[in-house]
């Protein structure tokens, strides 16, 4: 006879192989909670986008999408007359940009008929939706989501397939509001800006399917290819950026710093300074403009010591000089510490501890734009003083556009900037490495004129790089530079071009510097870069029309594997 406890057991196991698994009714339940519908009201238009009467208490988040809904007729009932419902219209789409304690910002997704307070609006209501299946075996998790999700208006399975890119990828049309994507790695949902709305792990049926054209491995891959700094690519657990917020304004520039536990980021137009807060919700911490007429075309954050307060550096350029001012961040404000500086500044962490306490001064020269003067600047008493830097630097230096870590595990930090479409790196004034494939632009451009006083000169464009950013991208323990590099295609006017970027990863390996890539590519500049707690973060920018129409920003967030 067995005992109690053993037959117990014998139940058990027979119950885990009869039963089916709970993994893939995880995912589709996480699936139906975040497109549960969720009905609220249109209040009012503002800054060019639209508030609506929900917020994060009640379930939603940013990149949630909403149908701005039009009532049409009624739909009555033959021989009893009820009214049974509405043919209901789709005006437009809103995607939500903050949350806001009480309502929330939402901007508009492609074009629509006229939308207006009162509106009333439900998520994810009768939108387009397909599913790209890259394992071969989804059909049936089709037909659940599409049970599932019956608000939505989906394109049959068969078709979708017959459509589907070989590898995913932004629509020339924009295609469906959203598109369900699945690869034995997981889901990815993603709307119409081919940006992700939500992302999931694979449904367990799936796990041993075979891929068919699918996205790359989530695992680091060796360097290939004839060309020794060719062939590093690193993949994250899942495909894509995430949007952590969106701005109604384009960013010609931004810089991410912790300041305690807040992650804040500064950030310019071209014109206003912003300081924001970055978190679940983006909050408007302070704004400033510099005196003056110039553009402000840089933003760096200082703190000179790690107990000292933060500090803003911001760069100007006028047809005449180049001028900076640095601003001490005292709560809401932003306070003149010292003005009308004819210098650029750039900000550094020497040291790899995380606070960028190195502030360099370089000169403008108006034939070549960098000068050869740099000096170190210092706080003392409140009044900025200069000396020259204690550790070497090589001629062809800029202090915008350029980052200082230790690459090479040496345990001294090498000198790491872009210039001329390259990527430089130096030990002291050695040069270690120079990439051969273009690396830089950026939507942040000076232009000046040669000679101011004459009656006919020549006008100079300088492009402002984003700064290489160091960071740990496999968890070897060894630091890689990531870099924005932009392809601007046929045009070469900065502010006029079709943009596209992506980051260019080098890492040292084995006595030589390998050059790879991170991340998809994103169809729109992008002008700022940092990193904060096992995530890349990005500031991607729409410049817009020529007229300044329909520019944006938007916050991305990239996980790294470790």
């Amino acid at each position: 006879m067995f005992s109690t406890r053993f037959r117990t057991f014998l139940i058990l196991v027979a119950l885990t192989l009869v039963l089916p698994l709970p993994a893939q009714a995880a995912v589709m339940d996480e699936v139906v909670r975040d497109f549960k519908p969720i009905s609220g009201y249109v209040i009012m238009e503002a800054e060019g986008e639209y508030l609506i009467d929900l917020d994060g208490s009640k379930g939603i988040a940013t990149g949630d999408l909403f149908s701005v809904i039009k009532p049409g007729e009624k739909i009555t009932h033959p021989v009893t007359g009820k009214v049974l419902g509405t043919l209901e219209e789709v005006k437009g789409i809103l995607k939500v940009t903050r949350l806001q304690s009480g309502y929330s910002f939402a901007r508009l997704l492609g074009k629509s008929s006229e939308i207006k307070r009162g509106d009333p609006i439900r998520r994810y209501a009768n939108m387009s939706a397909i599913l790209w299946d890259y394992t071969g075996k989804g059909e049936t998790f089709f037909s659940q989501l599409r049970d599932q999700l019956s608000d939505l208006k989906w394109e049959d399975y068969q078709v979708s397939q017959k459509s589907r890119p070989e590898k995913p990828r932004a629509l020339k049309d924009g295609g469906p509001n959203l598109i369900f994507i699945l690869t034995t790695r997981g889901l990815e949902v993603r709307d119409s800006e081919f940006q992700i709305v939500h992302s999931y792990g694979p449904p367990e049926s799936l796990v041993s399917a075979a891929p068919i054209a699918a996205l790359s491995p989530s695992t680091k891959k060796t360097p290939v290819g004839p060309r020794p700094e060719e062939g590093i690519t690193y993949e994250p657990t899942y495909q894509g950026y995430q949007t952590l917020a969106e701005l109604s304004t384009v960013t010609l520039m931004a810089d991410f710093v912790k300041d305690g536990s807040d992650l804040l980021m500064a950030a310019t137009d071209g014109s206003e300074v912003k300081v924001y807060k970055v978190g679940p919700e983006l909050s408007l911490r302070t704004s400033g403009r510099p005196k003056g007429m110039g553009d402000t075309f840089a933003v760096k954050w200082w703190r000179p010591a790690p107990t000292a307060p933060l500090y803003l550096v911001v760069n100007t350029i006028t047809d005449d000089q180049v001028e900076a001012t640095v601003f001490r961040v005292e709560g809401k404000e932003l306070l003149p510490v010292e003005e009308w500086i004819s210098f650029f500044l750039g900000t550094f962490d020497r040291d790899g501890d995380g606070v960028p306490e190195t502030l360099l001064r370089q000169s403008f020269d108006r034939d070549i734009f960098w000068g050869n003067q740099i000096r170190e600047v210092r706080l003392e008493e409140g009044k900025l003083k200069y000396s020259r830097p204690k550790f070497k630097l090589p001629r062809k230096f800029t202090v915008l556009g350029s980052t200082f870590a230790d690459l090479t595990g040496d345990g001294k930090a090498e000198t790491i900037f872009v210039r001329d479409k390259a990527l430089y790196i130096f030990a002291g004034k050695k040069e270690l490495y120079k990439s051969s494939a273009e690396v830089g632009g950026s939507l942040a451009v000076a232009t000046y004129e040669l000679d101011p006083g004459a009656s006919f000169t020549s006008v100079i464009t300088a492009i402002l790089e984003i700064s290489p950013v160091a960071v740990d991208v496999d968890g070897d323990g060894q630091l890689e530079v990531l870099a924005v590099t932009t392809d601007r295609g046929m045009l070469k006017t900065p502010r006029l071009s079709l943009f596209k970027s992506w980051l260019t990863v080098v890492k040292y390996k084995e006595g030589k510097f390998i050059r790879g890539k991170l991340g998809e590519m994103l169809e729109i500049p992008t002008q700022g870069l940092g990193a904060d707690g096992g995530r890349v973060l990005l500031v991607a920018s729409r410049p817009g029309s020529l007229f300044g129409k329909e520019a944006s920003s938007r916050i991305l967030a990239y996980p790294l594997v470790h």
